[in-house]
């Protein structure tokens, strides 16, 4: 009887070690797709973080950025319904609080004004039409031809919002440029904003997964009191100011400061960024208002002080103790006082 040939089970073997493989592989990218899926989910449902967190690079409302850290995510469309009272976050193709796109060059006729600031002027929890840059714009317009552009960013320091401008808003050929900044310029921070690296493409593109970012939000953010120091001193907002002011002239572009209200403990004050350690903070102050007299600037502590008594009831969106976002009411303040500005500042010009 003949012998059977002994099967070589090693070929055999080599067979299954490789489906093994390439099958191990399939499920890791199918779990980590899933994951991710699971992770944006969740995300979307956990809402929008609280918007003074030190970094915003991981929210679902904003987008990393090289040079910026983050912007607003182009094209979102969201519904806000956790922080209060529920209101409408749409950013459009460019970036801008805006229905509709934005053309870089504006139609003929028109004066196009840039409102460059943070959350404030953004809007945080107020629709896009209760800002003051949309009422400014409804004011003005019923005396010409303008366009209001909201480039207002949620947790913009002075520093970022410098290069903003002069990295894609400049492009867009305003008239006039507003500013309305230096309130997250104190918040802590582990490092200055000018010392700080968004890092390598790659370190970027692991930021941007859901799943990381989902990580972070349960991991949690170091506490304000865990950070030595500032994102922006006050000779350093100085110096960012007066770069916006040197690009604008240059171009021919009229500046307008609006020194920012914030209300504490029962008191309007101006917000102004804190100081270095062992640096006169009056003689920065005294720079700070030399520099709001040489310029074009909106004091708006002068509009509110007549309300001043129930300014917390009235005309801000936060619980006590402390305030800086304006209801609708106090949106439609600022923009009155622009528009007063304007017109007496001899900016605006009758058509």
């Amino acid at each position: 009887m003949a012998e059977t040939p002994p099967v070589n089970t090693a070929r055999r073997r080599e067979i299954p070690r490789a489906r093994k493989l390439v099958y191990g592989i399939v499920m890791a990218t199918l779990v980590l797709v899933l994951l991710e899926i699971g992770s944006r989910l969740v995300l979307s449902v956990w809402g929008v973080p609280e918007y003074f967190l030190q970094d915003l690079q991981d929210t679902e409302v904003h987008e990393p950025d090289p040079v910026l850290f983050w912007k607003n995510r182009r094209g979102l469309k969201r519904h806000i319904g956790n922080l209060g009272r529920p209101f409408d976050w749409v950013i459009n193709a460019q970036g801008f609080r805006a229905d509709e796109p934005i053309l870089r060059q504006p139609e003929a006729g028109v004066k196009r004004i840039i409102c460059l600031g943070d959350s404030v002027t953004f809007g945080y929890r107020v629709q896009r039409k209760e800002a003051y840059p949309h009422q400014l714009e409804k004011i003005l317009c019923q005396r010409g031809r303008y366009q209001v552009i909201n480039a207002g960013v949620v947790g913009y320091s002075s520093y970022q919002a410098r290069r903003y401008l002069e990295s894609e808003l400049f492009d867009y050929r305003p008239d006039v440029i507003i500013t309305y900044l230096g309130i997250n310029d104190s918040n802590p921070a582990s490092r200055e904003d000018h010392q700080r690296s968004v890092g390598s493409p790659g370190i970027q593109l692991v930021g941007g997964l859901g799943l990381f970012r989902l990580l972070r939000r349960l991991r949690g953010t170091p506490l304000p009191d865990q950070f030595t120091k500032r994102r922006v001193y006050l000779n350093d907002y100085l110096a960012n100011m007066r770069a916006i002011a040197r690009g604008s002239q240059a171009r021919g572009v009229q500046l307008v400061m609006v020194l920012p209200l914030v209300l504490s403990s029962g008191r309007l004050n101006y917000a102004f960024p804190d100081t270095r350690e062992g640096v006169s903070d009056q003689a920065l102050r005294e720079e700070y208002w030399e520099f709001a007299r040489r310029h074009v600037s909106v004091e708006l502590l002068s509009s509110v002080s007549p309300q001043a008594s129930v300014a917390h009831r009235t005309l801000f969106v936060e619980e006590p103790p402390y305030y800086c976002h304006w209801n609708a009411t106090g949106h439609r303040l600022v923009a009155v006082a622009l528009a007063e500005k304007l017109g007496h500042a001899g900016v605006l010009s009758d058509d």
